[in-house]
């Protein structure tokens, strides 16, 4: 369910799950490492909410790849919930077929 890979421009980032995410003492959901283009989830969380992280992640990804540094944790959040539905209640098998 969950892809092992997603291109975000021209970088695949490489998604894998682990138990018992931190980073600097606190507990997290997910991830995105830049420098190793890898994206962490934790494993441990129903599929629904780690789709929605996933998403979330990306979104901090493809602002990473758009040269934006700096990113305002609020519109991650709020960009990756909508992105999220949107995703989900949407078929974008035009956009492939589109680029055939």
């Amino acid at each position: 369910m969950i892809p092992t890979k997603v291109r975000i421009g021209s970088v695949d980032y490489f998604v894998t799950e682990h138990a018992g995410l931190h980073d600097n003492g606190h507990e997290l959901l997910g991830h995105v490492l830049y420098d190793c283009t890898a994206i962490k989830l934790e494993e441990h969380m129903p599929v629904q909410r780690k789709v929605g992280v996933l998403i979330h992640e990306i979104v901090h990804a493809v602002f990473h790849e758009a040269g934006y540094t700096e990113q305002d944790e609020d519109m991650v959040t709020r960009l990756g919930n909508v992105l999220h539905g949107v995703l989900r209640d949407n078929d974008f098998e035009y956009v492939r077929k589109a680029g055939e």
